[in-house]
């Protein structure tokens, strides 16, 4: 029984550990997220920009008139599309995360209670 107790014991560490690193990304998760959202945030005006600009204009600054589309403005556009990417990617994260987290939880509680009743059972 005192086998049992230890293997017991040195699962329940392990689930611990476990547990530690899916709580540290999911707080790293957190941050990356709003950094992301940050950044995106301060893509926007590159769509409002875009928008003003179409076509033939005259840009507000210096005051002279283009008729094609500035490869920069272009290539900042696809910038602020790319930025979008990781943003979705990162808010479909934290459901399978929480998933994950909640079952090892739960994998913890049964694993101590099993420590508990091999203990118990022990000092019978």
């Amino acid at each position: 029984m005192v086998d049992e107790e230890d293997r017991l014991a040195q699962q329940t560490g392990s689930i611990l550990r476990r547990l530690d690193k899916l709580e540290l990304l999911s707080s790293s998760l957190d941050q990356y997220e709003t950094d992301l959202v940050s950044q995106d945030d301060r893509l926007l005006g590159v769509g409002w920009f875009e928008e003003k600009v179409r076509g033939s204009h005259t840009y507000p600054i210096c005051a002279t008139v283009h008729l094609n589309r500035s490869t920069r403005l272009t290539e900042l556009e696809t910038l602020a599309r790319e930025m979008k990417e990781p943003t979705t990617s990162v808010h479909q994260a934290p459901p399978k995360l929480d998933k994950e987290l909640s079952a090892v939880r739960v994998e913890l509680r049964e694993t101590e209670a099993a420590l508990s009743k091999a203990a118990k059972t022990e000092n019978a």
